[in-house]
């Protein structure tokens, strides 16, 4: 469970530029068929959603022998599930000024717990940036924090 998670902080320039081409070259990963229509600018319009490839490596490498999920798509889902929290929490924390920092950019910081070898949790730390991309379409971008830097 998410226990930690930063008020959000205005981060203008978007990760990963130009989007296309870090999709292109393996830099980001898009994940928003895991998200389904919860993270939205407005009702019925999905974001596009992408986690970087140090992510996705983070979720593929645990080991899941004896635990339900065992599929790397199950462990992302579980990622994806604590951003959007993150997510909805900058939406109650921003309230009317959310569409604002959307359009010119916002990061916020939180934490997955994920079970490691040992048998015990291992907290990520992870940040969620949310801002137009290098065409203006507002998308989200989930990495570590040293690849996001406010």
């Amino acid at each position: 469970m998410t226990h930690y998670c930063t008020h959000p902080v205005a981060s203008p320039k978007q990760p990963f530029e130009p989007r296309s081409e870090a999709l292109d070259h393996d830099e980001i990963v898009d994940v928003s068929f895991l998200c389904g229509p919860t993270m939205t600018m407005q009702p019925g319009t999905p974001l596009p959603v992408a986690v970087s490839a140090a992510v996705w490596d983070a979720a593929a490498d645990i080991p899941f022998r004896q635990l339900r999920n065992t599929t790397t798509e199950r462990r992302l889902r579980a990622v994806v599930s604590r951003a959007v929290a993150a997510f909805e929490r900058a939406r109650t924390c921003l309230g009317h000024k959310f569409l604002h920092a959307m359009l010119s950019g916002f990061a916020v910081d939180f934490v997955v717990s994920l079970p490691c070898r040992s048998g015990d949790r291992s907290h990520i730390f992870l940040r969620l940036h949310c801002g137009p991309n290098e065409h203006g379409e507002i998308v989200v971008t989930l990495a570590l924090p040293e690849e996001l830097q406010p």
